[in-house]
């Protein structure tokens, strides 16, 4: 009883967030000529559709039915942000974000969904439509690893109980010295040190995307700067009885000033925009090393998500210090922004429209 119960609760709120994204997407009223934007509401729409029309569960076999549902939603919805960033890249390169305005309007966009008029400043706006997509995420992925026979022990869903940060940066830093290797041809050395036995029940898939983009930045900021004998990366790991923290240190030369607010911005990317790069964001399972322009700011909104944050501190002519800070679960609620809540409430009944 309890777990059908669960099951129509899912699918009411996975509704929710599923309309939201899409009514932020088809508002859009500046890219009605890019596909990648059509392709994005359409993934939304068809979603939103299946959601609607499903019958809520009333027993196991509405259960299994509901379920199989959600994982073709997953699948489908795992190009949305190479799809967006496609999207932001053709925008480029039709110099339609050449003005303060334009720029503006897209982070918020991105952020929420398209508004009606010009905003003064991204900072007016909140998260909304890229919160909704991870909460639609987030959501999906936790009930379908819920399900009978997918159990771990240590494991509730996605949640590791006994999350271990250290470990995960290890994995990381893997990661990011192979696309720099395959870029330059060598990668700094990463080290991590601190306080590498902390833990925390957490989201590692999180986790290890947060620390991915931030050690992506850090070896490509050290290997443009130091070419020929790069000096490491550190990684330095702290645990508290609320948070756990980690620190990103390069060597890069810093940020300049004027791009500081910059990099958290979707639109902007330090990488020249080129046709190899436009033909990798329609290859869903190719890795960059940068370029998206989405690695920062969506790094930071998942730290937030969770109650965390990221910060940026840089010294001119020297490198930049990132800091990751993690909330540990348990301490906050779902950061959804009061825009969402006002604009499709839970109750809303969207099965009537």
């Amino acid at each position: 009883m309890f777990l059908v119960a669960g099951e129509r609760i899912c699918q009411r709120v996975l509704g929710d967030r599923v309309h939201f994204c899409h009514r932020g997407v088809g508002e859009d009223t500046t890219c009605g000529d890019i596909a990648a934007f059509h392709e994005v509401q359409n993934i939304y729409l068809e979603s939103f559709r299946k959601l609607r029309h499903i019958p809520a569960p009333q027993d196991s076999n509405g259960v299994i039915e509901l379920t199989n549902l959600l994982e073709d939603i997953s699948q489908r919805h795992g190009v949305v942000l190479k799809r967006l960033a496609a999207a932001v890249h053709d925008l480029r390169k039709k110099g339609r974000i050449s003005s303060e305005a334009h720029s503006n309007y897209l982070e918020c966009f991105l952020d929420r969904q398209a508004l009606p008029s010009w905003p003064k400043g991204a900072d007016t706006c909140v998260h909304g439509n890229m919160t909704a997509r991870i909460g639609t995420l987030m959501l999906t992925q936790q009930h379908l690893s819920l399900q009978p026979g997918n159990h771990q022990y240590g494991w509730v869903g996605n949640i590791q109980l006994e999350c271990r940060p250290a470990n995960i940066c290890h994995t990381a830093a893997f990661y990011a010295r192979e696309l720099c290797e395959k870029e330059y041809g060598w990668a700094p050395e990463v080290q991590v040190h601190g306080d590498t036995d902390a833990q925390l029940a957490y989201f590692p898939a999180y986790i290890h995307y947060v620390m991915g983009e931030l050690l992506k930045n850090a070896v490509r900021a050290t290997m443009e700067r130091n070419p020929k004998d790069p000096p490491p990366v550190e990684v330095e790991i702290g645990g508290g009885d609320t948070e756990v923290g980690v620190c990103v240190r390069d060597h890069g030369g810093g940020i300049p000033r004027e791009l500081q607010e910059k990099v958290w911005q979707y639109s902007f990317t330090s990488v020249k925009q080129d046709d190899r790069l436009q033909n990798v964001l329609y290859e869903q399972d190719r890795p960059l090393l940068a370029g998206l322009g989405f690695g920062l700011p969506l790094s930071r909104l998942y730290a937030r998500y969770f109650g965390g944050d990221i910060q940026l501190n840089s010294l001119v002519n020297r490198g930049t210090s990132a800091y990751y800070q993690m909330n540990r679960l348990g301490e906050v609620s779902e950061a959804i922004p009061e825009y969402y809540l006002r604009k499709v409430p839970l109750k809303h009944d969207w099965k009537d429209e």
